[in-house]
C-alpha cells in the first residue's frame, strides 16, 4: 500500500468549527436521558444530528468529545444507546464492561504484535536481512 495515508486518532477525533457548534446542542440532549430506562438509541441521536448534516461516524466523534471533556458526567453506552448513569451500580457494571473491553482489546493487541513479530521473522528466513 504505497502511499497510503491514515489520519490519527486525533486528527479523526477533531471537531469541526461547525460540528462543536451542535455540542451544547447534543449535551443537552444527553442530560435530558436520566437512568437506563430512559436511555436514548443511538439511531435516534443519529437522526436527529443527520437532519443537521452531522453523519453517524461524526457523532461518534462528537459524543466521544463530551465523554473526554465530562461534558455530561457519568453518560454510560448500553446497548447502542446512551443515559446518564444515577445509580452507583449503573456506573459499577458500566466500568465492569470497560474493564472486559480492555481486556479483550490487550489480547488482541498481543495477538497482533505476536503475528508482526512471525512475518518479520518469516521475511528475514526468505528475505534475508
Amino acid at each position: 500500500m504505497a502511499g497510503f495515508t491514515r489520519k490519527t486518532k486525533e486528527e479523526v477525533m477533531e471537531l469541526t468549527h461547525s460540528e462543536m457548534k451542535f455540542i451544547p446542542q447534543l449535551v443537552e440532549l444527553l442530560f435530558r436521558h436520566q437512568g437506563i430506562a430512559n436511555r436514548i438509541s443511538r439511531r435516534e441521536i443519529d437522526s436527529l444530528m443527520v437532519v443537521k448534516g452531522v453523519g453517524p461516524e461524526r457523532v461518534t466523534d462528537m459524543i466521544r468529545h463530551i465523554r473526554k471533556k465530562s461534558l455530561v458526567p457519568c453518560l454510560v453506552s448500553y446497548r447502542r444507546g446512551y443515559y446518564v448513569a444515577t445509580t452507583r451500580s449503573d456506573i459499577a457494571d458500566y466500568i465492569g464492561r470497560l474493564d472486559y473491553t480492555i481486556s479483550d482489546l490487550t489480547r488482541q493487541v498481543e495477538e497482533l504484535c505476536s503475528i508482526k513479530d512471525q512475518i518479520r521473522k518469516d521475511m528475514k528466513e526468505r528475505f534475508g536481512e
